[in-house]
């Protein structure tokens, strides 16, 4: 039990670390805050920083009658880490947020001025549910001691419908809700390529549509990371509701794997988050450590300016799509600012689809055209 203990107190830790440099990564450009999937991501990264916590105190909080290992807590205490807890559920709810916007982007060609009108709606959904539920459990004293934290009994098979209504209900939903979204991703994409193709024989194909056809690949791509990091963490929610239906005890390998990934949703987020531009700034300074890479890409609000401060400089040498990258505003928004100062004359009817749905080119600032001058 001790080692069970301790194992979930180092992935919630590093749960914490990782979501704590999303958000420093974020609001630390405070430009980045105008991109709706970085707000949906702060707003993540936070609430996921909260549950990491509660589930990171194990059985502290627990009552010391429980006789819990590590316990000195009471029924008050005890109560709170379930709330807290029941509070994290809303990340699966903010992921299918999540892929709903790269969905409307990518198929549906939503701009970022469309996707603000819903956007409340969608932070109110996913807050209201585990709050609400959470409430509910305070109320009737649903929470209570388990062999790891405080929560809704897990063994009780009498309560197998609070278990899929409390969060069941929310990660099936965000399952479905992401699959949908890859899925129908994909098969846009794949049109794409169909429609390039022919275009290409004919001689008619569009250079700047066929860059961004391949920068959407690399957003579904990212998408399926965010989707591979959420079915890691929570999978073994339903392994253990199953067992509860067929009135089976998971065995030691469960609770070892359910203790070790459970509460890393932040650190499969930071990786989803940070591999694009960790990726670009890699292709545009092979010469530089794997550690350096790192650092840069996570707390380097200047990257541009290291480029040319360490490294010798040429356009040629740094491709425009790693050099984009290095601003770091990276997702499926470049080319709505862009978009609106283009005259409709100037723009084809291939352009004007593919630029609504730009995932990867940063919005372009002054900092960029100095950088780009040099």
């Amino acid at each position: 039990m001790q080692i069970l203990l301790w194992i979930l107190r180092c992935a919630s830790s590093l749960s914490i670390v990782g979501s704590s440099i999303i958000i420093y990564m974020i609001v630390s450009n405070r430009k980045r805050l105008q991109f709706p999937q970085n707000r949906i991501l702060l707003a993540m990264s936070i609430i996921d920083i909260l549950q990491s916590i509660a589930t990171g105190l194990a059985n502290a909080p627990a009552p010391k009658s429980s006789q819990r290992p590590g316990a000195f807590g009471t029924d008050a205490t005890c109560t709170a880490q379930g709330f807290f807890f029941q509070m994290g559920f809303a990340v699966p709810l903010y992921n299918a947020t999540l892929s709903l916007y790269f969905l409307l982007r990518i198929r549906y060609n939503f701009r970022r001025q469309q996707f603000v009108r819903i956007e409340p709606y969608l932070h109110g959904i996913s807050l209201l549910y585990p709050l609400i539920t959470g409430i509910i459990g305070v109320s009737f004293g649903l929470f209570t001691t388990l062999p790891l934290i405080c929560w809704i009994d897990l063994y009780d098979s009498n309560k197998c419908c609070l278990v899929f209504a409390f969060a069941g209900l929310a990660v099936f939903i965000s399952f479905g809700v992401t699959m949908y979204s890859i899925i129908l991703s994909f098969c846009s994409l794949r049109d794409m390529k169909i429609y390039e193709s022919i275009a290409r024989k004919n001689n008619r194909c569009d250079d700047r549509a066929t860059q961004l056809t391949r920068e959407r690949w690399e957003v579904v791509k990212q998408l399926c990371i965010y989707h591979v990091g959420f079915s890691i963490t929570y999978v073994w929610i339903f392994i253990k509701m199953i067992c509860i239906w067929l009135h089976v005890t998971p065995n030691t390998s469960w609770c070892v794997l359910a203790a070790v990934f459970t509460p890393l949703q932040g650190l499969w987020n930071l990786v989803a988050y940070s591999q694009p531009a960790f990726s670009r700034l890699r292709a545009a300074k092979p010469d530089k450590s794997f550690v350096w890479t790192i650092r840069h890409t996570f707390f380097d609000n200047r990257i541009e300016e290291v480029v040319i401060t360490e490294g010798s400089v040429g356009t040629n040498q740094y491709p425009i799509a790693a050099r984009n990258m290095l601003m770091d505003e990276w997702s499926l928004e470049g080319h709505d600012n862009v978009e609106d100062n283009l005259s409709n004359s100037s723009r084809s009817k291939v352009s004007v689809s593919s630029s609504r749905s730009d995932f990867t080119n940063p919005v372009m600032n002054s900092n960029q055209r100095e950088f780009d001058d040099v």
